[in-house]
């Protein structure tokens, strides 16, 4: 697209109402979330709302799960083609619809969509989206690991109207409460959605009535536009090249299978593609996601990424093209079950693409500072169901886990108990909320030790929690969870960071929990409890007892750069805050301490971090090269002014009109550009260990870790299945964009 568009309002008025559309949006998220009582909605903030074009098209979206500025047009648009009829579209009707294989990434999230006219004409949708505590599924709470097809994943509906004419079809609505385990919750979910529709047509035809129809259509048009111009430009900014990574899902809740999930981002012009060619054929379970996932997935990470400056909306998605080949684990074919949806397949794809954007952001100095290793990959979804302390039946699923670790930046931590990349306001519910909805007590819940991936600079910690029953009726409660990167530490650092430590779920069976309450006294860690360690898969369907703890540690944020580079006293004040245990401070990161008061011994550290180096070559495997791995190529220990930095560690230096990737610390000479440079580092798989005491690989995963043959800086860290070829990595000789400002400066 050309930057060259103009717009039909003038500037000031565009900017005016672009805000005033804007905040539309944002009261439709307010009015949504204080109707709602569900924790799900009200404080983690997983909804979504926005206005749409007459056509579908996204014009506003709210900062809600931005998964859903992609999936909730094609709900429009299956509506306009098919309903348009028969039973017709009118002001004021509301239409349900939450299947996977036409727009929502799994069917717990259910979207409602009502139409907005003026003086007779369609002008526009307004938006909705809640993922509501339970759909009348096989399991309680909507996400089903024992699911093997969609049927068995409660209500699907395609396009159902609820309201008509400003008025509840009560026959519909009654019909859709008498499908759900919790009418009262599901009820006000959907209340929230259906009052910030309503919110929606009144401000909307309030502007309409002010500036007139002509000028808000044009208006839409121009917003869209200027989204796409601004995202193209920014994109215009990076060299062309492509880069490619690759991310596992360590089970499927029935199987050992290891699925990969394969993207390669090639940036060609003024566009992005990502083409997920490579990626395992779909699961029998529910770790598949919506046939819209992946593409709504791309659009979690480019938007606060890429696009923090630009109006959420369909410009920017058309800059994106996303390629999901049909009957893999991000496209499944029809009648696969898909229920973990957006924090299965799909939130393994919005994590790969992190470090795609992070390769290619670092090419730019200016950008430096704008991207981030992979926020927690995983999310650990608990969901428990039963007769509660009031004699009612209840089911929630408990969002606690969302309190993951934010991926270390290139000159600072993670932010701990970051939050969510994709819901930018999310908030952490209050524990209080589920022991009063749920016959539950929290033992604790706090921050947890080595959880961040270590770096230069380290992952944000994440949030780990313990809960027991109190005061249920029946002593008994179901619980359904959902944990990928059990087996696997899958939340990647960038540039020589580790990933951060693997997801841990646990019961402690039989305990003295409730004798240990009676005497006044709540452990600090299920360890201190008498009892049974009971660890079961990832993903499942268990029960909580009288005597039973829930124990669940989530996912930190991947680390930046190699460890041994970290500043001492950095170390010295995580091992002091609790964040960083002594045994991974000398470890890992290499530094020696000394106690009362604790202090760094520069000296020791010194010697720790060279023995460590030491160790990282002797037990590496040279490269393809086969050069020794001390000594450098001719030529090397000489960075050339003007290369292209490709990495923390490397750039790419033109000489005679061939790049040649070198060690930016000591100037060793890998390869040319065109060569993969893993091919001649210095390879070693390693104990997970090596990364922290949290690290665990089990079954067919290894730790690869890829040095500099000359100073042995950790470049890389691939978590892998065994065997497993590396992820390649080439790139081009030094071909700068033209110069310029940030995208940002480009004229409209």
């Amino acid at each position: 697209m050309s930057p060259a568009y103009e717009l039909k309002t003038d500037p000031v008025t565009f900017e005016v109402l672009q805000h005033r559309l804007w905040q539309i949006t944002k009261e439709m998220g307010i009015t949504l979330t204080r109707v709602t009582g569900s924790p799900i909605s009200m404080d983690a903030k997983d909804y979504a709302a926005g206005l749409f074009r007459a056509d579908g098209d996204l014009i506003m979206m709210s900062c809600g799960v931005l998964f859903h500025a992609v999936t909730i047009p094609y709900g429009i648009k299956h509506i306009l083609k098919n309903y348009s009829e028969n039973p017709g579209i009118a002001d004021g009707d509301v239409f349900i619809i939450n299947d996977p294989y036409i727009c929502s990434v799994h069917a717990p999230d259910i979207y409602l969509v009502s139409p907005i006219f003026h003086q007779g004409k369609l002008v526009a949708w307004a938006g909705m989206m809640t993922h509501l505590v339970d759909t009348g599924s096989m399991d309680p709470g909507g996400i089903n690991p024992r699911a093997t097809e969609v049927f068995q994943e409660g209500f699907r509906f395609p396009g159902l109207k609820i309201a008509e004419r400003g008025e509840i079809r009560q026959d519909i609505w009654d019909s859709v409460l008498n499908l759900v385990r919790d009418p009262g919750m599901v009820g006000l979910d959907l209340r929230g959605e259906i009052a910030a529709a309503r919110v929606a047509r009144e401000r909307l035809s309030e502007l309409i009535a002010e500036y007139g129809t002509d000028a808000y259509e044009a208006l839409a048009d121009d917003v869209i536009k200027y989204a796409e111009m601004k995202m193209r430009a920014r994109i215009s900014e990076f060299p062309d090249g492509s880069w490619q990574t690759r991310i596992y899902y360590d089970e499927d809740g029935m199987t050992d299978t290891a699925y990969q999930v394969v993207i390669k981002m090639t940036k060609e012009g003024d566009s992005l593609t990502f083409d997920l060619t490579g990626t395992s054929q779909q699961a029998p379970s529910f770790v598949n996601c919506g046939v819209l996932g992946a593409a709504a997935a791309v659009f979690g990470s480019v938007a606060p990424l890429m696009a923090f400056d630009v109006p959420w909306n369909q410009g920017v998605v058309n800059a994106l093209t996303v390629v999901s080949p049909p009957g893999t684990l991000v496209n499944p074919r029809f009648p696969a079950p898909c229920s973990l949806g957006t924090v299965g397949a799909a939130r393994a794809v919005m994590s790969a693409v992190q470090g795609l954007i992070a390769a290619m952001f670092i090419t730019r100095d200016d950008y430096a500072d704008d991207f981030t290793a992979m926020w927690g990959a995983a999310i650990g979804t608990v969901s428990l169901a039963g007769t509660n302390q009031f004699g009612t039946y209840a089911v929630n699923m408990l969002m606690d886990a969302v309190g993951f670790g934010a991926g270390a930046r290139s000159y600072a931590d993670g932010v701990n108990t970051g939050g969510s990349l994709y819901i930018p306001e999310i908030t952490l519910p209050n524990a209080e909320t589920y022991e009063l909805n749920l016959p539950i007590l929290y033992l604790f819940r706090r921050e947890a030790t080595d959880t961040g991936g270590p770096g230069k600079w380290r992952g944000g910690a994440t949030l780990e929690y313990a809960l027991a029953l109190h005061d249920a009726p029946q002593g008994r409660l179901h619980v359904g969870h959902s944990a990928w990167g059990t087996r696997a530490p899958v939340t990647s650092g960038v540039f020589g960071g580790y990933p951060a430590a693997n997801l841990w779920l646990a019961l402690m069976r039989d305990s003295d929990i409730q004798d240990r309450m009676r005497s006044g006294t709540v452990p600090h860690s299920p360890d201190g409890l008498n009892g049974r360690l009971e660890v079961p898969r990832g993903n499942g369907v268990t029960y909580m007892g009288t005597c039973d703890v829930l124990w669940l540690t989530s996912y930190g944020g991947g680390g930046y750069g190699d460890p041994l580079d970290r500043e001492p006293d950095l170390v010295r004040r995580d091992v002091t805050s609790g964040l960083v245990s002594a045994q991974a401070a000398s470890d890992v990161y290499g530094v020696t301490l000394v106690a009362s008061p604790l202090a760094v011994d520069y000296p020791g550290t010194e010697s720790r971090r060279a023995q460590i180096r030491r160790t990282r070559l002797d037990v590496g495997t040279v490269g393809a090269t086969g050069r020794s791995p001390w000594s450098p190529s001719p030529g090397g220990h000489s960075i050339q002014p003007g290369g292209l930095r490709v990495h923390e560690y490397l750039e790419v230096v033109d000489r005679a009109r061939q790049g040649y990737v070198v060690c930016r610390k000591c100037g060793h000479e890998l390869c040319i550009a065109s060569e993969d440079y893993k091919a001649h580092a210095v390879a070693s798989s390693r104990p997970p260990g090596t990364a922290g005491p949290r690290h665990r690989c089990t079954g067919q995963f290894v730790m690869r870790e890829f040095y500099c043959p000359g100073c042995a800086t950790l470049l890389d860290v691939e978590v892998c299945v065994d065997g497993a070829p590396p992820v390649r990595t080439t790139w081009a000789p030094p071909r700068r964009p033209g110069q310029g400002g940030r995208a940002q400066q480009a004229a409209r």
